[in-house]
């Protein structure tokens, strides 16, 4: 009988040395190692200083941003933050990004975010861990990493917590680019918990995109903006209880949000159409919602929508049908849930009004009559009246710029550039008040311009980066829109040569001189009927363009537009028919648009030209617009062609 009693003692001893966390694991504090993974990466840990090889601990992964390093973020988040106080039986383990990407993803195909893997298979071979409560964490391009890696592992992780998630633009974020895609339809199988700064604006739309798609695919979230916070990880007093979160997401037995309003900037008519999205945050399924429609100054409006069956954190879309737009120009539309099964909405997991949402609307039942003249020297952009329809990203939309213009002290600029996010082929634009053109013979649009692209040189090899302009019209009050203009590149340039190589955002923009102003006119008699019309400015992004205008003006006859000066440049006959000559010093090129903005005729001379022929015998008869290229100037001028 001893002889069992002393062999299960070995057994025993040898179980120990075998099958328990290695000698190595019992490290405690914070220290720093190096693991084989694409050469060698290191790893910076905390370990309770109290850890206890009997016990299961927790494990958070961190992920840290472009331009950190692991033993930085670790003593940031154990130290500075007091994380080990406030996770006491957690082990934190903060793995070096990649040296060559500074990303923890590579789209190359490279596996470099499967140091998260080895990161976590190293705690457990070295420590006792519970494989059940592991949270993937992430700061700015560690938080992107995160969410990218945590959405297509979504049962390695108990929760992922996000600061300020770096979402690369809302394209990204929209999930509009198949190259680097995130397992939305995952995104339900795992708590995610968002924390992101009102300050810091310049990923205020990636991250509200990327919170619209976590939503409408059902994801257990819970999104905090936190006023006054730039783009840092809050302290835990504004963090809040992530980890209470990932243990219980919906702790309320009723809970609703209007995540989205999808309603128009305008409305013409006086009524409100459109969708709103809801979601659960309750315990309960919600079997009916009443929402509460208001304008400022007006009384809400109820409607009620049954027959729903939303478990915890599932989302409607539900209609917005006719609701009353308010009597002012500008005004607020609101919207809020106000009863979840017949009871009123008090949950307390919501405590910044989530159960509302509201957005600034244009109301205009009828055209301004003309002229139309706007400088944009007023405080506000866009002026009283004018609608901004955004594609998000705040980098590249339409704003006031106060120290570029042609006259005056302002303009209206846009800017795009490779240096920032892929927001190739999105447009941003801004729209005139609701125009009668009726109420002035022969109404003519005019502004000024200036525009510039990017080119990039190296050896033999050029690659050319360009914005487009859009110049659009509704006679319907936006509901549709005809092209007048479009251009872009060498075709809109009022520079004579592109932004060469530039190596900053600074170098990407334009600094116009007088010279380098065109005034672009374009005829609206085709639509003088009208009096309801619209005037779309839309600049669509080829990743590369400075654009400014100014002194816009819609009148029979350009009146407040200052008259560009024609003297350099000379063309005759005009009115044309089969030829007409344009003289000017050194000319580079001469564009032909037609007045529905179509280009017709490009020709490019030999630099140093002063005269140079243009042949017109295959243009129809009509009004056409001449762009003079040449080494110290762009002019555009308009050209008649009779037949």
């Amino acid at each position: 009988m001893k002889t069992f009693t002393q062999l299960g003692k070995v057994l025993a001893f040898l179980y120990c040395i075998f099958c328990t966390p290695s000698v190595f694991g019992q490290t405690t504090g914070s220290f720093d190692t190096n693991i084989a993974f694409n050469g060698t990466r290191q790893l910076s840990v905390y370990v309770p200083t109290n850890y206890n090889p009997a016990n299961k601990y927790k494990v958070m992964v961190c992920l840290h941003g472009l331009g950190d390093n692991a033993a930085n973020y670790r003593n940031a988040l154990v130290n500075t933050l007091n994380w080990k106080t406030l996770l006491p039986t957690t082990i934190f383990v903060c793995p070096e990004s990649s040296t060559t990407t500074n990303d923890y993803f590579a789209p190359d195909g490279s596996g470099n975010e499967e140091i998260i893997k080895e990161s976590i298979n190293f705690i457990r071979a070295n420590y006792s861990v519970d494989t059940t409560d592991i949270t993937l964490q992430g700061f700015s391009l560690g938080g992107r990493a995160a969410l990218r890696y945590g959405l297509s592992n979504p049962d390695v992780f108990k929760g992922l917590l996000l600061n300020t998630p770096a979402i690369q633009g809302v394209k990204e974020g929209s999930s509009k680019q198949p190259a680097y895609p995130y397992a939305l339809a995952n995104a339900n199988k795992i708590p995610v918990y968002i924390s992101h700064g009102e300050n810091d604006v310049f990923y205020t739309a990636p991250i509200d995109s990327i919170v619209e798609q976590l939503v409408l695919n059902d994801c257990p979230l819970h999104f905090k903006r936190i006023a006054g916070l730039d783009h840092t990880i809050p302290i835990s007093a504004q963090l809040g209880n992530f980890s209470k979160f990932f243990d219980s997401t919906t702790t309320n037995a009723f809970g609703i949000e209007v995540t989205r309003l999808y309603i128009p900037e305008r409305v013409c008519n006086g009524f409100v159409n459109g969708s709103v999205l809801v979601r659960n945050t309750g315990k309960t399924t919600i079997n009916s919602i009443a929402l509460d429609f208001s304008s400022t100054g007006s009384t809400a409006t109820r409607v009620s929508t049954n027959g729903l069956s939303l478990a915890p954190f599932q989302h409607v879309i539900l209609p917005i049908t006719n609701q009353f737009a308010g009597s002012a120009e500008v005004h607020t539309f609101t919207v809020k849930a106000s009863l979840i099964n017949g009871s009123e909405n008090t949950d307390p997991i919501s405590p910044n009004n989530e159960n509302r949402k509201s957005k600034q609307l244009v109301r205009q039942n009828s055209g301004r009559a003309l002229p139309l003249t706007e400088g944009f020297e007023g405080p506000d952009f866009p002026p009283t009246g004018w609608v901004l329809k955004q594609s998000g990203d705040v980098f590249s939309s339409w704003e006031k710029y106060d120290d570029v213009s042609k006259t005056g002290t302002a303009s209206m600029g846009a800017f795009n550039s490779v240096f920032l996010f892929d927001n190739s082929f999105r447009s941003e634009e801004v729209q005139t008040p609701v125009l009668d053109l009726s109420s002035m013979q022969n109404p003519h649009l005019a502004f000024d311009l200036a525009f510039n692209y990017h080119k990039f040189k190296a050896n033999n090899d050029s690659i050319t980066l360009s914005d487009t302009l859009e110049l659009l019209i509704s006679t319907d009050c936006g509901n549709t829109f005809t092209r007048i203009f479009k251009a872009g590149g060498k075709e809109l340039t009022t520079f004579a040569a592109p932004i060469l190589n530039p190596q900053t955002l600074e170098a990407c923009f334009i600094n116009p001189s007088a010279n380098n102003w065109s005034t672009m006119l374009l005829p609206l008699t085709a639509y003088a009927t009208s009096n309801n019309a619209i005037i779309s400015f839309k600049y669509t992004s080829g990743l590369g363009g400075s654009i400014n205008i100014d002194n816009v003006a819609v009148t029979s006859n350009a009146v407040g537009i200052e008259t560009p000066q024609q003297n350099n440049v000379a063309m005759y006959p005009n009115p044309a028919n089969s030829n007409t000559t344009i003289e000017a010093e050194n000319i580079t090129a001469v564009n032909v648009w037609d007045a529905n903005g179509k280009l017709c005729k490009v020709k490019t001379t030999s630099l140093g030209e002063n005269t140079t022929l243009l042949h017109t015998d295959l243009l129809s008869a009509g009004v056409y617009y001449v762009q003079v290229v040449t080494k110290n100037f762009v002019q555009h001028q308009k050209l008649i062609i009779e037949k």
